[in-house]
């Protein structure tokens, strides 16, 4: 016998609209937790790349400066799929929980025509703050980082090709005429 059901086999348990909404909202709560948390270990993983990056721009090895840019660049990629796989599950999420709405609560529904530019209960978004939602916030400092690096990239790997010297301290006429 599985002890693990809660109701006898037959039998269908009943849970009230309530409970599912509040359930909703927990799920909502855990996409949004998940979908930050994610974005925000790319964007320290980056951060800490283009700093390291630029640190040897300079002075560094060049393939050590283009292979680091490369990194960076190809980390974009996983940045964004996985941002965007989670912000699906929690635009999923949204949906369930607005199938409860209006019976208990326009929480959702009210944040969304805010979102829409509605005034809600004498509050009114503006239209850039409408416009810069937070997924187009993300694509912003994704697409920062990936021409922030393509650049790097780009003239580390034109000076490769040319052979052109590594920027390397000159040294003074002073020291030179010593």
């Amino acid at each position: 016998m599985n002890t693990d059901r809660p109701a006898i086999e037959g039998q269908v348990q009943t849970v009230n609209v309530s409970e599912k909404y509040s359930f909703a909202l927990d799920l909502i709560q855990y996409e949004i937790q998940r979908l930050w948390t994610i974005f925000g270990i790319f964007l320290l993983a980056e951060t800490v790349l283009l700093g390291a990056v630029f640190q040897v721009f300079g002075n560094g090895p060049k393939g050590l400066v283009f292979a680091g840019a490369l990194v960076g660049l190809l980390l974009v990629i996983p940045w964004w799929t996985t941002f965007e796989n989670t912000r699906f599950f929690y635009l999923l999420r949204l949906k369930q929980a607005k199938e409860f709405e209006p019976t208990v609560g326009s929480f959702l529904t009210e944040g969304q025509a805010l979102a829409d530019g509605k005034e809600v209960r004498g509050i009114r978004m503006s239209r850039f703050f409408r416009f810069m939602r937070p997924q187009r916030s993300g694509w912003f400092l994704m697409i920062l980082f990936a021409v922030s690096f393509f650049v790097i990239a780009l003239l580390k790997g034109l000076e490769i090709v040319r052979g052109a010297p590594s920027c390397q301290p000159q040294s003074s006429p002073v020291a030179l005429a010593a």
